[in-house]
């Protein structure tokens, strides 16, 4: 069960899902891999911490986006981390991106869909 932090949409990663217990203090983040375009994901900034790593916070979406994404998934019934996280995924927040497939936008959607 995936939970939303306890901070506003603004205040949070938008691909930051905390673990189903939250008092464990993990964090997945979902990227995908440039070489190989797979989804990776559960990095561990803890972990990564535990063993002397460094963990770079996930700068905040532009606000007018955010303020998009909670008015259209309250709208629709969506969690907005979930959008957040297709975005963040599909896009990196770059509303003019263009797949080699022909799919637009912030989540990557093929033209009349």
């Amino acid at each position: 069960m995936l939970i939303a932090s306890p901070v506003s949409a603004a205040e949070r990663p938008a691909s930051a899902l905390l673990n189903g217990n939250a008092s464990v203090g993990k964090i997945s983040i979902v990227r995908v891999d440039r070489r190989t375009g797979k989804l990776v994901r559960n990095v561990s900034p803890s972990a990564a911490l535990e063993r002397g790593g460094t963990f770079a916070p996930i700068p905040a979406p532009p606000v007018r986006i955010t303020e998009l994404v909670e008015k259209s998934a309250q709208a629709h019934g969506v969690d907005p981390l979930l959008v957040h996280s297709v975005i963040q995924v599909e896009s990196n927040y770059n509303q003019h991106a263009v797949s080699s497939k022909g799919a637009e936008g912030l989540m990557q959607l093929m033209p009349g869909t």
